[in-house]
């Protein structure tokens, strides 16, 4: 066993346009029905209903998957871009996550200068951002990111803002022709030219950890079969904890998250818990339970989770090792895109015959919009039974199957 305590607390913070978002999970309606959601664009506002104060994971509205906005039709416009090669600031969210480490996906901002674009030419691509192991398919991530209207694009009175999310998550293909898994949203935007702030070229818009030169791009940390985590989570809305207990040999991982995941002052309690070696009554077999329990109300909501993937870093995980002065016994992975950063501890752990592997565990996650810093990480042979046992209200969602999202 192991446990160690971090040296730093280093956090990160996101703007004033986030304060009134979550980065996780909700408080929900026990045992609600809604259909999948994936992608969600709040600034500029999406097209369709209005998204709900408290955005949860599975957000129906944001369930968007034909080319190229999902089948919503144009509104008028409510988001002004400023064009001739302007910077300017956007907000979306990844409201489920599909990772797949064999085939790691991708999500892009793309515009067009016509209201309702009918061909692929139309679209011009302004940024590019890699997918990342969450290692929880029921997690929210905001992405406050800075794009660039190109030279050549001055102005229009009514265009359009897309956000893709390229899973390649074969679990997720609707409808059938859709073989990417790809989710869509889109915007109705203006684009206008008269602005006098600086100007940012799309070739010098890069992030810091773009600049840290790799070792290698082969390097892969596996993390020990069984551990637990305890860390806290620095948001816009306060501060959160989190407690994990991982079981790869048994396949069951519970994630425990407690605190202000809204507002500053009103602490809400929930736990992700996913058995992914375990069916879901009346489901195909590669459909495994994942339960969403408010643990102040007993509220219990049942996903459909994505096959499990080992919890690890590096290459495997479509991430760079960095060349970063980390203390010894340190390192520091990233994706390639610079927005998600991941440093661990080495640590030795002891296999079943008796021999000795190097493993990971984690010590700091930054994203781009929430910092999440663990104070204890500990190797650990077995759990207690208790651990990962199913709340009433959940065996209950289970037992009816209750899909709140595939």
């Amino acid at each position: 066993q192991h446990s160690y305590q971090p040296s730093s607390h280093t956090t990160t913070e996101s703007g004033d346009i986030m304060k009134h978002l979550s980065t996780s999970v909700a408080v929900m309606a026990m045992l609600s029905m809604k259909a999948a959601a994936h992608i969600c664009m709040i600034h500029p506002p999406q097209r369709g209903a209005a998204l709900p104060e408290e955005l949860g994971p599975g957000e129906h509205i944001c369930y968007r998957r034909t080319n190229y906005c999902g089948g919503t039709p144009p509104g008028e416009p409510t988001f002004t871009l400023y064009g001739g090669g302007h910077k300017n600031r956007i907000l979306f969210q990844q409201n489920l996550n599909h990772f797949v480490p064999s085939k790691p996906g991708s999500l892009d901002v793309s515009i067009a200068t016509v209201a309702d674009p009918t061909d692929d030419a139309q679209w011009t691509v302004l940024a590019t951002y890699d997918d990342f192991a969450a290692h929880d398919m029921v997690q929210q991530t905001n992405f406050p990111v800075d794009v660039v209207v190109p030279e050549s694009i001055h102005e229009t009175k009514h265009g359009v803002m897309r956000i893709r999310y390229i899973s390649h998550n074969e679990g997720e293909i609707d409808p059938a022709n859709n073989t990417d898994s790809i989710f869509y949203n889109c915007a109705d935007i203006k684009i206008v030219k008269e602005y006098n702030g600086p100007k940012l070229a799309v070739a010098e818009q890069t992030y810091q950890g773009q600049l840290a030169s790799t070792t290698s791009e082969d390097t892969t940390c596996m993390a020990p079969k069984k551990f637990e985590a305890i860390g806290f989570e620095k948001r816009p809305s306060g501060v959160v904890e989190h407690h994990i207990f991982y079981d790869g040999d048994a396949k069951k991982v519970r994630w425990d998250r407690s605190g202000e995941l809204y507002n500053r002052g009103v602490n809400v309690s929930i736990r992700t818990l996913a058995l992914y070696g375990e069916g879901i009554p009346g489901q195909p077999p590669a459909a495994h339970p994942q339960f969403l329990y408010n643990t102040h109300t007993t509220d219990c909501q049942l996903y459909g989770a994505d096959p499990m993937y080992e919890w690890g870093y590096g290459a495997a995980f479509n991430q760079k090792l960095l060349t970063l002065p980390e203390p010894e016994g340190m390192l520091a992975f990233q994706s390639h895109d610079g927005l998600h950063t991941f440093t661990v501890q080495t640590h030795t752990s002891r296999q079943s015959d008796g021999s000795a592997s190097t493993t990971c565990l984690p010590y700091r996650e930054e994203h781009p919009d929430r910092g999440l810093h663990f104070i204890k990480v500990t190797e650990v042979d077995t759990f207690p039974t208790t651990v990962f046992a199913v709340p009433s209200t959940c065996k209950m969602a289970l037992s009816a199957g209750q899909m709140t999202a595939p």
